[in-house]
Parts: C-alpha cells; structure tokens; sequence
C-alpha cells in the first residue's frame, strides 16, 4: 500500500477573505499526479485562522472539509 503525506503549515485564513479557488485547485492538481498512491494524509498544523474568530474557523472549514 503506497501511502502520500502532505504537510500544510500557518495557513492564516482571514474572515471575510475569498480563499483563493486558483490556489486550492492547484492544490489538489498536485495531490492528483500522484494517483498511484492508495491513501493520501494531509496534515495541517501552525496557525488555521489569523486572528482566531468563528468567522475564520467557519471559513476553514468549508475549505478543508
């Protein structure tokens, strides 16, 4: 079993800024090459928000699921 793991750090995620989709398709394109593996982790670690607000943790939630 091929396992793939990605390291995402510091992503600061401000409220009521549009998350780049450009930047999060590239993303994805990236994990997309490797379709030879079976299983793909993706670790987020380092600040998610800028400032803490649930305006920001609820904007990182829809962009990481």
């Amino acid at each position: 079993m091929k396992l793939l793991f990605v390291q995402i750090g510091d992503m600061h995620i401000c409220y009521g800024e549009k998350f780049s989709e450009t930047k999060l398709q590239k993303f994805c394109d990236v994990l997309n090459i490797h379709s030879s593996v079976d299983e793909v982790f993706l670790l987020v670690c380092g600040d998610l928000t800028n400032s803490g607000n649930e305006g920001e943790y609820s904007a990182t939630k829809r962009i990481l699921g």
